[in-house]
């Protein structure tokens, strides 16, 4: 069951779990807290989970004049808090989640225990941000469907399509994305890159890569997680929305690292 919490915008969201350490999880471009379904249902017997739409997304607030970064950063400080869920938190970021999760980790340190940041999406390069730029127009023109599919191409390939069902649950939850919000989402992604600031982060970190992801590839991956002290890199069977696409992969890899950084 979902709730809702009327902070700066109002922000649908669902608490899982009432024990062990508290996981934060923050979803996609274009997708939702629906997107961890499978995810949650391996973890909420042993811990506090807290998942939402961020501003912008799913069933949230898209407020009219767009947003920043920042204002997801505060959104989810403000989220969590809220809601009771006790610190130190350990954030789980998938694909633009990820910058989320990264921007907090460099701003709010002190609240976390761990990160770990799934086909992580922290900024692109000036062709790519090109793209993510046409990408709006092609969406304020035409809507949605004129680049769902395309797009599913690539970061839900076939081969990691192993529940049709479920994929078109995703594809769904795309056709209807709200406009305006996933415009400003993407603008947000297209406007922001923390890659040189992962020297930085001083949480304990991990980056996950799926083998089978074009976007944010294992060798991209690889080479950020480099640039943070001490952080952890491994890639799995699975494409770029690896908490949708493999959810039980993904909730292993998140509880060891979890259960190893518990303060």
């Amino acid at each position: 069951m979902t709730s809702w919490h009327q902070g700066k915008v109002r922000l649908r969201y669902a608490r899982e779990g009432t024990r062990g350490p508290s996981v934060i999880l923050i979803h996609e471009l274009g997708g939702s807290l629906d997107s961890y379904d499978g995810v949650v249902a391996d973890l909420a017997p042993d811990f506090q989970l807290l998942r939402y739409d961020m501003r912008g997304a799913g069933q949230s607030e898209t407020p009219p004049q767009g947003f920043t970064l920042d204002d997801w950063i505060e959104d989810l400080s403000d989220l969590a808090a809220a809601t009771g869920l006790p610190k130190p938190y350990h954030l789980v970021g998938g694909a633009v989640g990820a910058l989320i999760a990264t921007g907090y980790a460099l701003k709010y340190p002190k609240d976390l225990a761990s990160v770990t940041l799934l086909a992580a999406a922290l900024g692109a390069s000036p062709a790519r941000r090109e793209e993510m730029i046409a990408r709006t127009k092609v969406v304020l023109e035409k809507g949605m469907a004129e680049i769902t599919d395309a797009a599913l191409e690539r970061s839900y390939p076939p081969v990691v399509r192993h529940d049709p069902a479920r994929f078109q649950r995703f594809r769904e939850g795309m056709l209807r994305a709200n406009v305006q919000g996933y415009v400003y989402c993407n603008l947000v992604l297209a406007n922001n890159n923390l890659e040189a600031r992962l020297p930085d982060v001083t949480v304990p970190t991990q980056f996950i890569a799926g083998v089978h992801d074009p976007l944010r590839t294992p060798a991209i991956l690889k080479d950020l997680a480099a640039r943070v002290p001490g952080a952890r890199f491994s890639e799995i069977n699975s494409g770029h929305f690896m908490h949708v696409q493999t959810p039980k992969l993904v909730a292993d890899e998140v509880r060891a690292f979890v259960t190893a950084h518990v303060k």
